[in-house]
């Protein structure tokens, strides 16, 4: 995946330096300023790679904290959606209506990037209103097979979790909270899309209805799949990664009242039980001195 960040320069063992801020973590990444590609760098406190070079947007200080206006402006651009823009919403609820993959691809990096905007409160309105039904419809159906894969994925972290190094594994549950947040995001402005829909043209858009209804129903099994203890567990281990809280304070404040599972403190909680149980089977101090005297 790839981000925004922001770059300063700064002097390091003589040699000057480029900051370059993680868009996931915000944590500092250093490179040398005669290297200038950020290809294939890590961060070194949450494994975030950077895979090509974004914007000079500094996410601290920027109304766009997370940068969703570009992303949104990207995915606008994205000429695959052109198959969907020629589609009524009178045509799109047909069941003969079937987007290609690229265009399905494409509604849902806009549908995703829009639904970012309306998560942290960045105002949209200027590039976009709401999704067309057509693009709800295709996004709809990505959300669901992603959905599945995600779902896949959580049933499988422990192993992954076993086989993974240190950066792969906070990646990894990384990813999974991404995807959750990718959820909710789309979600959203799926049901807004087929709410606009009917106020202004009064279609009811049924088939959309039915595949919100059918996310709705992969979205419970995703969080199941997640709040398994284990997996609360595994998850817990990015808490002292900056991510959720950027995500908490970036959060727009109609959502800042009810927070979703994996913002409203539950997985700090089980991290504090984890290190109360680990400290718990260390041995105390005289017990141990034993131990090392052989006693």
């Amino acid at each position: 995946m790839c981000g925004n960040f922001s770059c300063t320069t700064s002097i390091l063992k003589g040699n000057v330096m480029a900051t370059i801020l993680c868009p996931r973590c915000h944590a500092e990444v250093f490179r040398s300023i005669k290297d200038p590609t950020t290809a294939n760098m890590q961060c070194d406190n949450c494994g975030f790679v950077f895979l090509e070079e974004g914007e000079t947007q500094n996410p601290l200080v920027s109304d766009d904290p997370l940068g969703c206006l570009q992303l949104l402006k990207r995915a606008l651009q994205d000429q695959r959606l052109a198959e969907l823009h020629k589609v009524s919403a009178i045509e799109a609820d047909e069941e003969a209506f079937c987007p290609s993959w690229d265009g399905s691809n494409a509604a849902f990096k806009l549908a995703k990037s829009l639904g970012m905007c309306r998560l942290f409160g960045v105002n949209a309105s200027t590039l976009i209103d709401c999704l067309s039904v057509s693009v709800a419809i295709a996004a709809a159906g990505e959300l669901q097979t992603r959905l599945g894969d995600w779902i896949q994925r959580a049933d499988d972290a422990e192993a992954e979790w076993l086989a993974s190094e240190s950066f792969g594994r906070l990646d990894a549950c990384c990813t999974l909270l991404e995807n959750r947040m990718e959820a909710w995001a789309i979600f959203r402005v799926l049901l807004e899309s087929h709410a606009t829909c009917f106020e202004r043209t009064g279609f009811e858009a049924s088939r959309l209805l039915n595949r919100l209804l059918a996310i709705s129903e992969l979205t419970m099994k995703f969080d199941t799949a997640l709040q398994e203890q284990d997996r609360l567990e595994l998850l817990s281990t990015i808490v002292d990664l900056p991510l959720l809280d950027n995500w908490r304070a970036f959060l727009a404040d109609e959502f800042q009242q009810h927070l979703p599972w994996w913002l409203d403190g539950t997985l700090e909680r089980v991290g504090d039980e984890v290190e109360q149980q680990a400290l718990s089977l260390l041995p105390d101090r005289e017990t141990a001195l034993r131990r090392f005297k052989g006693v």
